[in-house]
């Protein structure tokens, strides 16, 4: 089962976040809005994983400075997800891929219905802008953010460039 990551550049496969309110947007929603933090880890409440997304969630405010929301998929169960995220107070979605489609799509497809553990950075216009297999430090992700110039493009007008209307996103 080798898979590889998807390369930096290329657009981003589409899918559905469901949101902790209930309602659910497609990736494509985001674009000219958001970037998105990819995160495909194996298991709820196993030790790495639970590491890496309580570090994401200790530097949500940080992460949301860059217009990021973080995303967390695996294919447990929905009902294990809520109680993953409740115990330990997740600020963002985690998804259930049951199927494993979004996996397969992102090349994150492991032995035995696990996902290998990977993280992707999609930026404002749909396209991966960071590919990496394991748990990336924090520190490497929100250099990353940072370092990105993925702005909605200006359009012209009459009297000079204005910035192109984006809509209002809810916060999960």
């Amino acid at each position: 089962m080798a898979a590889s990551l998807l390369s930096v550049g290329v657009p981003a496969p589409e899918f559905d976040i469901p949101m902790p309110d209930g309602t659910t947007w497609p990736t494509s929603y985001f674009r000219g809005k958001k970037r998105l933090v990819l995160v495909f880890y194996p298991g709820d409440f196993t030790p790495v994983c639970t590491a890496q997304l309580c570090a994401l969630r200790d530097h949500w405010n940080q992460i949301q400075e860059h217009d990021a929301l973080v995303v967390g998929i695996n294919p447990a169960k929905p009902s294990k997800h809520r109680l993953f995220a409740a115990k330990f107070d997740f600020p963002f979605p985690l998804i259930s891929d049951w199927g494993h489609k979004i996996a397969k799509a992102y090349g994150c497809r492991g032995w035995f219905g696990m996902n290998k553990r990977t993280v992707y950075i999609v930026d404002k216009r749909g396209l991966i802008a960071y590919a990496c297999r394991g748990n990336p430090n924090i520190a490497e992700l929100l250099q990353v953010l940072r370092s990105l110039h993925d702005e909605p493009p200006y359009t012209s007008a009459q009297n000079g460039a204005v910035p192109s209307q984006t809509a209002h996103i809810p916060e999960p």
